[in-house]
């Protein structure tokens, strides 16, 4: 069985590097996650008077400026040899409104390291020949950044996948556990069941909120309607129902959900 195994590692390295998943993740960044986060900070600088948008974020190659003001490319060995951070630089599309007029421009926003043999390393798509040209070894797979001269590595973190769902059994029975994700927002969201067969959702500031209550405070008020859409009827529904039957509009279950929730001043006269 060892001996299997051992096979199975090898064969999967002669295709893949330990440091693959690295790389992959700090492509994934620079090519997408980046222009995400500015496409996110386009909503909230907007004022009355003065309306600013980012546009395209670009990420150049690594470079340095010389004393004589000159702009070189840098190989990770020059940037080892000289004490430097093998970083490149940021420039994003900026438009300004102001009084109906317009002004857009392009303009370098910082430096962003660079992880070696990655999508934005200058060494990238080398072969063996010309990496040994550029004082590289062929050998060296990267997944590391160098600052001032120095090696770098971030360590990977294993977390759970967002947007899918997690199903656990417990003494209370079946629980469904989510991490939904939009951007760089992440809200933990729990569905459960109580001993009463009771199905509860929890998120944000929100703990153990009825789904039906839910499902009637965002409109879906017809015992009817809620059926035909969940599709499927057996004793949990049933008792879900009739639980919250007494709810017969929007207004009542938000209502119910922030007295259940501890928000002052939503009783009832």
């Amino acid at each position: 069985m060892d001996k299997k195994k051992n096979i199975l590692i090898e064969k999967y390295l002669e295709q893949h590097s330990l440091v693959e998943s690295n790389i992959k993740s700090f492509n994934g960044f620079i090519e997408n996650r980046i222009q995400q986060i500015v496409e996110e900070l386009n909503e909230s600088l907007i004022d009355q008077d003065v309306e600013i948008k980012f546009g395209k974020i670009k990420i150049g190659e690594p470079n340095i400026i010389e004393a004589d003001g000159s702009i070189n490319n840098i190989t990770p060995i020059t940037a080892k040899l000289r004490n430097l951070t093998y970083a490149a630089p940021v420039h994003v599309e900026l438009s300004v409104k102001y009084e109906n007029q317009t002004e857009s421009a392009e303009v370098e926003i910082g430096r962003i390291p660079v992880i070696v043999r990655g999508a934005k390393c200058n060494t990238h798509g080398m072969n063996k020949e010309e990496l040994r040209k550029n004082y590289m070894d062929p050998l060296d797979q990267g997944g590391y950044f160098i600052i001032k001269g120095n090696e770098r590595v971030i360590v990977m973190s294993e977390d759970l996948a967002p947007n899918q769902p997690f199903i656990e059994e417990g003494k209370q029975g079946l629980t469904l556990r989510i991490f939904s994700e939009r951007g760089s927002y992440r809200i933990p969201t729990t569905v459960s069941e109580t001993n009463e067969g009771i199905l509860e959702l929890t998120f944000s500031r929100l703990r153990n909120v009825p789904i039906l209550v839910l499902l009637k405070a965002l409109g879906m008020v017809k015992e009817e309607e809620i059926a035909k859409r969940i599709g499927i009827e057996n004793d949990c529904l049933i008792v879900n129902l009739y639980e919250f039957a007494n709810l017969q509009s929007a207004e009542d279950a938000m209502m119910y959900i922030a007295e259940k929730s501890g928000i002052q001043g939503t009783k009832k006269e």
